[in-house]
């Protein structure tokens, strides 16, 4: 009998299909990676994802501008915020605010296009977080043109 139901569970795991890996699993997994290895794989994630953005204030009707938060490096250029969920987005700004969820190529689109930004910093979770610094652009638009 015992035999019977090995042969059973084994057979049922071989049917089992891997799932995909979510954004986040992604960037835990490619937490401790140099950007050569990393780069690629979780700008494919993001190709696909919402991410939400924090702003200053909602847009008005009229303008329909987004007017971004950043945090200013130490060669005075700003980043732009993003963030892959609503815990990350809440874990920095606990007291809430305004924000747009939207698809991470727009928000890259619009960083890439304003050459004061520096990059984009993603979460702020330690192995949620991850940098995409302004000269590694053109090599992320490669990517999320493929």
């Amino acid at each position: 009998m015992c035999g019977i139901l090995f042969v059973l569970l084994a057979s049922g795991c071989e049917s089992q299909q891997e799932l995909p890996m979510t954004l986040n699993e992604i960037l835990i997994k490619y937490d401790k990676a140099p950007v050569g290895e990393s780069l690629v794989p979780v700008t494919r994630a993001l190709a696909t994802a919402s991410v939400i953005v924090p702003l200053h204030e909602l847009p008005s009707s009229e303008s329909g501008k987004l007017s971004l938060k950043v945090s200013i490096d130490n060669r005075g250029q700003p980043w732009a915020y993003v963030y892959t969920d609503s815990n990350e987005f809440y874990s920095t700004f606990p007291e809430g605010g305004p924000f747009a969820e939207m698809k991470f190529v727009e928000v890259f689109e619009i960083v890439a296009a304003d050459e004061k930004f520096g990059g984009s910093f993603i979460n702020r979770t330690p192995e949620l977080m991850y940098l995409i610094p302004r000269e590694l652009f053109a090599q992320v638009t490669e990517t999320l043109a493929e």
